[in-house]
This record gives C-alpha cells, structure tokens and sequence, in this order.
C-alpha cells in the first residue's frame, strides 16, 4: 500500500490555511487486504491536516453502482421500524460501542446495502469495520435500490410513498425512525453523495444531536451554479437512469432541497470531506447537452465548498476510486469515519 501525502496552499476566507489532502492508492497486488497499517498511516496524516494556519437543478453523477465481491451477512440484519400513518422503514443498527453511534447515508437511489459492498475481494465493508468499536445504523429510504439481491430492485423493506420528496421529508423520516427504534443521539453522520446534502441539512436541523460528519464524494449545494446551463441537462439523464420508471424509485426535488440547506446554519461540528480522483462511470464524453469534463470539473470544484464549511477541514483525494469511495476504499472510510468521531467526543 502505499500512501501519497500531498500539501496545498490557498487563501481562504479570513485568513489563510493549509489544505491537506491524502492521495491513497493501493497496489494491485494489496487491494484485497485489510491493512492496520493504513489505519496508522493515516493517524500520522491526520495531525497534519489538523494544524491550523494564519438556478438549480437535480445534479447528482450517474455512475457505476458497485457489485459486492463479497456480501456481508449483517445486511440481512435490522428490523422494520413502525413510524406511524401507516408506514415502516428498514433500519439496521449494530452493537452497543462507546462514543457517538455512527449514522451511514446512502447516496440517491441506493439503499443501505451500499455499506455492506466492497469492489475489492477480501476486503471487509464499511458496516462491518465500524460495528467492531462501534454503534451503527443504516436504513433504507422509501424507494431506494438493493444490491445484495440477485437483481438490483427497490427495496420492500421500507413503505414506498408520493415522489418527489425534498431533504426536509429525508430528514424528518431519519430523525422519526431514530426516535421510536429508542436510537439515542449524539451521531457522527458518513454520508455519500447526495446524502451529503441529506446529512447537512440533517445537522442543520438538529444541531444538538450531530457531533460531526464526514461527506463521502458529497452533493455540495453550488453544484447548479458550477454547472449553469449544462445543469438542466444533466439532470434529465439522471433521471432515466437505475430503476426510474418503476412506481415509487426516489425522487428529490433538489431544487427546493438546496433552498432548505441554504436557509439554515451549519453548526460547529468537525467534518472531514473525501472526495474522488476518478471520472464518474457511465458517462460518454458528450452526451445530451453536457459534457462528463464539464461534471467532473463542477464536482471537484464544489467539493471545496464542503471543505470551506469549516475552518481546518481535512479534504482527502482518493486516487483510483470513482464515486463510490465506499466500495473502492472501505478501509479509508473507516479510519476517516472514526478520526471526526474521536474528535467528536474530544469536544
């Protein structure tokens, strides 16, 4: 394995800060092993990224969802949680650790499953690393997909409801099915792609009860400015794809989702961001009134902004994953995940 440290100057609003980012490849030969060695590579890392110095549009990347090499029996795990008016969501919670119970947010379409999935053979998933030291949940949105399942489907573990939906309707169903499963706060919230822009609002909406996040190659809500006109576009394409012509598959009004984020304060949480280095898969190179480097430029810009929410954020660059962080490079997840939840409850 071998870890690639890069440092980066820029001026940033109200003084000036170093900007650490963490290249990460891993060798052909060593990608399917667990390696503590990452774990405490990374700790190093992380004192240096913590010194501190003087018109929208739904836009979320089409791209390849993983196929797990090796699915995690605790998948399987969870119970159905009755929230009321006729409605019940999956939501899958494992052992009792101490500190802040880890919350994981799914990116749009996809179900929890996505934690419990891994590109590379032998490794061992996000859920399954962090419910060694700690508490952690997982749930299923109404309409979102299954990947540890013979085909790809919409989940029938949580009740479908009216699309489309907004981030306050996210949130509001994660704080109600947290509440009755008696799950108790403070959480660290992992979310990935637009459960970036879930988890934000989420923070934003209950700050008592987030002690910090970490955006996994996030939404970030400049997005439909980065992209312009292109933006409208995108966002058709995104539409057809996964299982969107089957009654019920999720839809979020982002629009009005980035109005909801931009009306609130993000509280004083630490948050890490990691983001990409590779194109999003399943994109030609022109397709339908936008160009993939015209997304990918937008992305990689807008991940600044999640960076600049808060002073002296470490920004980790993963190089070799696409969008699916999670699946390429479970173990940086993890040792990511757990670094804002120590800080957490340093605070």
């Amino acid at each position: 394995m071998h870890i690639n440290p890069r440092l980066s100057r820029r001026d940033a609003v109200g003084g000036s800060a170093v900007l650490v980012s963490i290249g990460v490849m891993v060798e052909p030969e060593q990608s399917t092993t667990r390696s503590s060695n990452m774990k405490r590579t990374l700790a190093l890392f992380a004192a240096l990224m913590l010194i501190p110095t003087v018109a929208a549009c739904t836009a979320e990347p089409t791209t390849e969802s993983p196929t797990p090499s090796s699915p995690a029996l605790a998948a399987e795990g969870g119970v159905s949680v009755d929230i009321g008016d006729g409605r019940t969501i999956w939501l899958n919670c494992a052992r009792d650790g101490s500190g802040p119970t880890i919350i994981l947010e799914s990116g749009y379409h996809d179900g929890s499953d996505i934690w419990f999935a891994t590109h590379a053979d032998g490794a061992t998933p996000v859920f399954d690393q962090l419910v060694e030291d700690h508490r952690v949940c997982a749930w299923d949105r109404p309409g979102t997909l299954r990947y540890l399942t013979e085909s790809s489907s919409i989940s029938d573990r949580t009740s479908l409801v009216d699309m489309p939906r907004t981030a306050a309707d996210v949130v509001n169903d994660l704080h109600t099915v947290l509440d009755v499963a008696g799950e108790e706060g403070p959480y660290v919230l992992a979310a990935h792609s637009l459960g970036g822009l879930f988890a934000r609002l989420y923070a934003q909406t209950h700050p008592d009860q987030v002690a910090g996040l970490v955006f996994v190659d996030s939404f970030p809500i400049e997005m439909p400015y980065l992209m312009g006109d292109t933006c409208k576009a995108y966002s058709e394409v995104l539409s057809s794809v996964g299982g969107g012509a089957e009654p019920g598959y999720e839809l979020i009004d982002v629009d009005a989702s980035i109005e909801q984020v931009k009306n609130g304060e993000f509280p004083p949480i630490p948050i890490a961001v990691i983001s990409k280095t590779e194109p999003f898969g399943g994109l030609p190179e022109t397709t339908q009134g936008f160009r993939a480097a015209g997304l990918e430029a937008a992305w990689l810009a807008g991940e600044q902004y999640l960076v600049d929410l808060r002073p002296n954020t470490p920004h980790i660059l993963v190089t070799g994953s696409d969008h699916y962080v999670q699946a390429h490079q479970p173990d940086l997840i993890v040792a990511i995940t757990e670094m804002v939840a120590k800080q957490a409850t340093a605070r």
